[in-house]
C-alpha cells in the first residue's frame, strides 16, 4: 500500500464463515479468498460474520480493501464471482465505503503482536497496562467496542512472506474534519511511544472510506 489517501472498498462474502480450523472445507475457502484478494491489492482486513454489521451489511465474513483504481476493483470483483460460482453461493459486491455506511465512520489497526525478532518471536506489542491506558484515552470518543479482527498483507515489491496478525479496530463517529486531526494525533503520541514497546513504522487509519498510513513524528521507516 503506498503513502497517502487510498480509496476503500468493503464487501461481505456470503459463502464464508469465521475461521475455524475444525471446518477444513470453511478454511480452504478462507485461505483462497485470502489469496484472490492479495493477488490485487497488498493487504485486507477480515471481519468475522455479525461484527460491524451495521458499517459493513450482509452476510458472512467482510473485508475491507484499499484500492487504487477502477481498474483493481473490476479485477476483484471477477475473482470474487469466480470464487462464487464454484461455491455456488451469491457473489460478494464490492462496493466504495465512501459512498456506504462507513461514510460517516472512522477506524484505525493496532497490531497485537511486534515484528519478528532475529529468531522470528513476536512478543506483544503492548503490556496490558499500555492497553488499559490507550483504551481509557480514547473511549470516550468510540462508536463501538473494540473488535478483534485480522489483517493479512505482502510487502510490496519483495519476495517475503505475507504478513498476518490479530488486529484490535477501534471505531470513532466522524463529525468534521477535525475528527480527523484528533485521531492522527492521538496515534502519534499515545500509540507510538519512541520505539519503547511500539515498533511498527506506520498505524492504518480510515476515515469515511478513506485510507492513509500514520508515522510517528520524527521518525522515517527503516524498511
Amino acid at each position: 500500500m503506498s503513502r497517502g489517501s487510498t480509496k476503500e472498498c468493503d464487501f461481505r462474502f456470503p459463502g464464508l464463515a469465521a475461521a475455524d480450523s475444525k471446518n477444513v472445507r470453511n478454511m480452504a475457502r478462507l485461505l483462497e479468498t485470502r489469496a484472490a484478494i492479495l493477488a490485487v491489492t497488498e493487504g485486507f482486513t477480515e471481519i468475522p460474520p455479525g461484527v460491524c454489521q451495521e458499517l459493513i451489511p450482509g452476510d458472512g465474513v467482510g473485508y475491507i480493501v484499499a484500492l487504487k483504481s477502477a481498474a483493481q476493483t473490476r479485477a476483484l470483483q471477477a475473482k470474487l464471482r469466480t470464487l462464487a460460482a464454484k461455491w455456488k453461493v451469491p457473489s460478494p459486491r464490492v462496493a466504495e465505503a465512501a459512498k456506504g455506511p462507513r461514510r460517516n465512520f472512522c477506524f484505525f489497526l493496532i497490531p497485537e503482536r511486534a515484528n519478528p525478532d532475529r529468531a522470528g518471536v513476536q512478543r506483544p506489542l503492548f503490556s496490558a497496562e499500555r492497553w488499559a491506558r490507550i483504551y481509557a484515552a480514547i473511549r470516550h470518543t468510540l462508536s463501538h467496542r473494540v473488535e478483534f479482527v485480522y489483517g493479512e498483507w505482502r510487502p510490496k515489491d519483495s519476495a517475503a512472506m505475507n504478513s498476518t496478525d490479530g488486529l484490535r479496530m477501534f471505531m470513532v463517529p466522524w463529525q468534521s474534519p477535525a475528527t480527523e486531526a484528533f485521531l492522527k494525533h492521538f496515534i502519534q503520541t499515545r500509540v507510538f511511544d519512541g520505539g519503547r514497546e511500539c515498533d511498527q513504522w506506520c498505524i492504518y487509519l480510515s476515515c469515511r472510506g478513506n485510507s492513509l498510513l500514520v508515522m510517528e513524528r520524527g521518525r522515517r521507516r527503516s524498511v
